[in-house]
């Protein structure tokens, strides 16, 4: 994807390396201070390591254990589309940044890592084509399944956590949100054409099943019981110290820091250098600006009670965020408005933290669904991953040798104790395909 704005005077590639560079580095530093961390599941991990019961050995473990299936799972999108999904940087970075024993390393490993990655997209982009078979050409099909199964996780939480029933429920009220707009979203007003996007409605409308039923449980609750949970939260967190007490604190000290992370992010995405989530990679690399924040702003508003969860009870934050940085970027005009608007967006949310968690306080509920959300988003990224690896390895290897391979390679990494975390096998098993492909057409097998 080209730039839509020119930065700096600057061509596109040596745009994008700049932006990489200090967005690597500055992610980097966040996490080597312990300010902020990419993946959720090291956040709970990090006060271990602050508070010296935990090397940074142990840290770069865990985090490198938990981050490399998500790496290899998004990589696809990176590759089909020219637009580097956060997680790409980010995740690798995070490791960076916990096992660099000085902050000015991880200021220099995070910038060589972002400049990596910027600068090798258009070389493995063109080694592909030079191939006998195009990995990457086939690989562009292992996105489609997850872009558009991927809105479904907020209709997958509402059943692992209310059951079946109600799970269905929320499932026909997403699919003719969507149909509805599939069907009559688009229309013209005072001469403009305007389209809503069908995948949007669909995520927001699954969302607010989610937030509807978790309300509905937490009003069932007796409210002695409530009132009980709310003074014992009240005497944990000491008097003047807000929600959660001194941990919290860390995170209000770094506001400067992270508002610029904010700015950064919401940046990147106007200027066409990053996305987020395989949700709107695929619309903001058509240039759909307003369908990518839309999408964008369901999917945030899922991750509110998660992140700002770990947030206050860890002390360290996201490194974007409660994301709605990410709809701020994407709902700007230029990317210079956006970064005034990541920066303020940001702001904002941090100051707003403690009365976030203390909403979340009174909804118990609702925030066991950050843990739903968390756990449904694995499922449908894993099969929607499987599902698009299959149809790619048939078009590697037509006939049903691909269809066998990936199938065979994902089952057995099943069985033999996932040696790759299931969201990772496919993908590996959709290249190892791919390289088997163009062995075979050398050997004249295919």
């Amino acid at each position: 994807m080209e730039h839509t704005w020119p930065i700096f005077g600057l061509e596109p590639m040596a745009a994008k390396i700049l932006f990489c560079v200090v967005f690597g580095a500055f992610s980097a530093y966040l996490m080597n201070k312990s300010i902020a961390t990419f993946h959720d599941g090291l956040r709970p991990v990090l006060p271990e390591f602050i508070e010296g019961r935990m090397g940074r050995a142990q840290l770069t473990s865990i985090s490198l254990a938990i981050g490399i299936g998500f790496v290899l799972g998004w990589a696809p999108f990176t590759l089909t589309t020219g637009l580097i999904l956060v997680g790409l940087i980010l995740l690798p970075v995070d490791s960076i940044g916990a096992a660099s024993p000085k902050w000015w390393i991880a200021l220099i490993g995070g910038g060589a890592w972002g400049a990596l990655i910027a600068s090798s997209l258009g070389g493995i982009q063109a080694a592909s084509k030079m191939l006998p078979v195009d990995i990457l050409g086939a690989l562009a099909a292992l996105a489609t399944p997850l872009v558009f199964a991927f809105v479904a996780f907020p209709v997958v939480a509402v059943g692992f956590q209310f059951g079946w029933k109600k799970g269905f429920i929320a499932l026909t009220v997403a699919v003719a949100a969507r149909q509805l707009l599939s069907a009559f979203g688009t229309f013209t007003l005072m001469g403009s054409k305007i389209s809503l996007s069908p995948d949007g409605a669909a995520m927001l409308f699954g969302m607010g099943m989610l937030i509807v039923f978790a309300i509905q449980k937490d009003r069932k609750i007796n409210r002695t019981v409530q009132a009980e949970v709310a003074a014992a939260a009240a005497e944990m967190d000491g008097a003047g110290e807000g929600f959660f007490g001194e941990r919290s604190a860390r995170i209000f000290k770094s506001l400067p820091l992270l508002a610029i992370q904010g700015a950064i992010i919401a940046f990147g995405i106007r200027a066409g250098i990053i996305a987020w989530q395989p949700t709107d990679v695929m619309s903001a690399a058509a240039g759909k600006m307003t369908e990518s924040g839309i999408l964008s702003l369901a999917l945030a508003f899922g991750f509110v009670p998660l992140i700002a969860t770990t947030a206050l009870t860890t002390g360290v934050y996201g490194t974007v965020g409660l994301c709605f940085a990410v709809a701020a970027g994407y709902f700007s005009p230029n990317p210079y408005v956006a970064l005034i608007a990541g920066a303020v967006v940001a702001s904002l949310e941090v100051l707003l933290l403690r009365q976030i968690g203390k909403l979340l306080d009174q909804y118990q509920t609702l925030r066991e669904s950050a843990e739903s959300l968390r756990l449904s988003m694995d499922k449908v990224v894993t099969y929607a991953l499987l599902a698009g690896s299959m149809v790619a390895g048939n078009q590697l290897i037509p006939g049903g040798t691909g269809y066998f391979l990936v199938a065979g390679l994902f089952v057995l990494n099943e069985f033999c104790g996932q040696k790759l975390m299931p969201m990772a096998a496919a993908p590996a098993a959709a290249i190892i395909t791919g390289i088997l492909a163009n062995v075979f057409m050398l050997l004249g097998w295919m």
